[in-house]
């Protein structure tokens, strides 16, 4: 017989039930929300990690960092994933340099033997794109 869980009992107001509730039933919710929505129902419920892994078919892995994530940060964070990753920096220079040259004539750059009157995206976004690594090397 499995053993009780010394964590913590997650205690949900109504409005909390209800919002989980519209979660776990949603069909156009992502599916890792709607499975974390229906971890915390259960674990509210009472029942046991292990019971809740079996019926929802997720290794108990997932179940603890729901639950522990939702006792350290309420619902809300526990249904949300964490941002990957970092933004790119695009300094203000950067960004001056690349309105300034979409703002000139291409025969003003260093852009080739382009003399039309206007930039295109299709030509534009390579020429960027080469000197911006030219620049980070």
């Amino acid at each position: 017989m499995a053993r009780k869980s010394e964590r913590a009992k997650l205690r949900l107001t109504q409005q909390e039930k209800a919002r989980l509730q519209k979660i776990a039933q949603s069909r156009t919710a992502e599916f890792r929300e709607v499975q974390r929505a229906n971890i915390l129902i259960q674990y509210e419920e009472g029942k046991q990690i292990m019971k809740i892994s079996k019926d929802l078919k997720i290794n108990r892995g997932t179940v603890y960092k729901c639950i522990d994530k939702a006792l350290a940060g309420g619902i809300k964070f526990a249904l949300q994933d964490k941002p990957h990753g970092s933004e790119p920096i695009i300094t203000p220079a950067a960004k001056a340099w690349v309105i300034n040259l979409a703002c000139s004539k291409p025969k003003d750059s260093n852009l080739g033997n382009n003399t039309s009157e206007q930039y295109f995206c299709v030509f534009l976004r390579p020429f960027v794109t080469l000197w911006c690594v030219e620049f980070v090397r």
